[in-house]
């Protein structure tokens, strides 16, 4: 009975997790591709990763997304952005 009943758990929670995956980055999905917003998530993790954990560096950029996709809706200015004007638009993401 413990068994199925952690079973039943473990299965809620995955289920949980992946629908919260799906919801990743939904609003930076209106302005950027899909290959953008995971070539910025990446480098976004890649940089904050030197001074925070793993798990801190993925919700800031998850959030960091978010807010410069809705700030700069062209992919390209980001690139010419230095990263200090990207870090004051993400400045409430935790």
């Amino acid at each position: 009975m413990k068994k199925k009943l952690r079973l039943i758990v473990g299965l809620i929670v995955m289920v949980g997790l992946l629908a919260s995956c799906k919801m990743f980055a939904k609003g930076a999905l209106k302005y950027w591709t899909k290959n953008q917003v995971q070539e910025f998530t990446s480098k976004c993790e890649q940089h904050a990763m030197l001074i925070a954990t793993e798990e801190k560096a993925k919700e800031f950029c998850t959030c960091a997304v978010e807010v410069v996709a809705k700030e700069y809706k062209n992919y390209d200015d980001i690139k010419n952005t230095s990263i200090r004007e990207l870090l004051k638009v993400a400045k409430d993401c935790k």
